[in-house]
C-alpha cells in the first residue's frame, strides 16, 4: 500500500479536514458515495463523493463545508483519502481524536459495504 500525500489547501472539507492538514491517498479501482477523494481540477482538490451517475464514469462531489455540487470524472480521481494527517497547528489531543474518529468511521463504512447488498 503506497500513499501519496496532499496538503489540504482550503477549509472546504471542514471539520473533517482543515487547511494545512495532509491527506494520505491511495488510488482505488472502486469509489463510492461518501468517500473523500483527491481529484484534479486546476491543481488538486479534496472533496467528498455524493452520488455516482450510473454507466457514465462520473460522480457528483462537493466539499462538506461547501454548498456547490459539481461533476467529476472517475479518470480525474487521484485516490481515496485513507489517512488524514492533521496539521501541527492544533492541540495534539484534538489530532488524536480526529484521526481516531476518521478511522472508526472508515471501518464501519467498510463493514456495512460487505454486509449490505
Amino acid at each position: 500500500m503506497q500513499f501519496k500525500f496532499y496538503r489540504v489547501n482550503s477549509d472546504s472539507m471542514f471539520p473533517v479536514l482543515k487547511t494545512g492538514d495532509i491527506a494520505g491517498v491511495i488510488p482505488s479501482e472502486n469509489y463510492y458515495p461518501g468517500d473523500v477523494v483527491v481529484f484534479l481540477r486546476e491543481g488538486y482538490c479534496v472533496h467528498r463523493l455524493y452520488a455516482v451517475i450510473p454507466f457514465t464514469g462520473f460522480f457528483l462531489e462537493k466539499g462538506d463545508a461547501s454548498g456547490i455540487v459539481t461533476l467529476i470524472s472517475v479518470a480525474d480521481i487521484a485516490g481515496r483519502v485513507e489517512l488524514p494527517i492533521v496539521s501541527e497547528r492544533i492541540d495534539p489531543y484534538e489530532n488524536i481524536l480526529r484521526v481516531t474518529k476518521w478511522l472508526l468511521k472508515k471501518s464501519v463504512t467498510r463493514i456495512k459495504r460487505k454486509l449490505l447488498p
